[in-house]
């Protein structure tokens, strides 16, 4: 094992401990989501910006995948769960952003 995987693999270690010494504090651990949306009136290139910020539990392995879709009609890219349909649940094409807001 290279000496870079190790040294990750005891850096994960150690911060799943940490969490789970939290969470048996009684922390919560809870998810959540953020929507935010900004007129372009408000943005100095007259362009609106649009993000999503899911605040998802730390888990391993992770729920989200990245894909990517490109063909003559269209372009995408996003983060998606695999197997649940709706492509993708945040991503964004050449013009456009958007992001499903749980629950989807």
């Amino acid at each position: 094992m290279a000496l870079r995987t190790y040294l990750l693999l005891c850096a994960a270690a150690k911060l799943r401990a940490a969490l789970l010494d939290i969470h048996r504090d009684g922390a919560e651990l809870a998810g959540g989501s953020n929507n935010w949306a900004l007129s372009g009136q408000h943005i100095s290139t007259g362009r609106p910006i649009v993000a999503g910020d899911p605040h998802r539990q730390l888990e391993m392995p992770d729920m989200y995948a990245q894909a990517h879709v490109a063909c003559e009609d269209f372009d995408v890219i996003g983060l998606t769960v695999p197997g649940v349909p709706g492509f993708p649940h945040l991503g964004h094409t050449e013009n456009v952003a958007g992001r499903c807001r749980p629950p989807c």
